[in-house]
């Protein structure tokens, strides 16, 4: 958050991006996240629902009841329930946000916690005045 902090004091519009959000796992830490994160300047925030694609799968699912054995089914069965009962939705503009009641929980309590500690500014605009998309790739210093 101090680099958060920091970008904010400096004028630079910043926002916060919270995943994967893992059902019954780490869910209930939205708001507390996004309090910081509000506290720290950020004037936007997102989320993703995790998805496990291919290989990824099994290797999380192993990992998952190793260190949490005793809901680990549970974190299983909620995650595919936001997957249409996979664990990996490749449907564009679904895949990100999940469905169903678990990923409508989810929506809803990541929207009411950025609503309430997610100041938005409305004053930012681009200016593009200087883009030059020619020009020399060298990373410029920010301060």
């Amino acid at each position: 958050m101090e680099a958060l902090k920091t970008l904010t004091k400096h004028g630079i519009p910043c926002g916060v991006m919270l995943g994967p959000i893992i059902p019954g796992l780490n869910s209930y830490q939205i708001p507390e996240i996004l309090e910081q994160a509000g506290q720290a300047g950020a004037s936007s925030a997102g989320y993703t629902i995790v998805r496990l694609n291919g290989a990824v799968e099994q290797i999380f699912k192993d990992w998952l009841h190793k260190n949490f054995p005793d809901r680990a089914e549970k974190v299983w069965n909620q995650i595919c329930d936001c997957h249409n009962g996979s664990v990996n939705d490749s449907r564009i503009g679904v895949r990100i946000r999940g469905e169903g009641k678990i990923a409508a929980s989810i929506q809803r309590l990541f929207e009411v916690s950025k609503d309430r500690f997610i100041k938005k500014s409305s004053d930012f605009e681009f200016n593009c005045n200087d883009f030059n998309h020619r020009a020399n790739k060298v990373q410029l210093s920010l301060f």
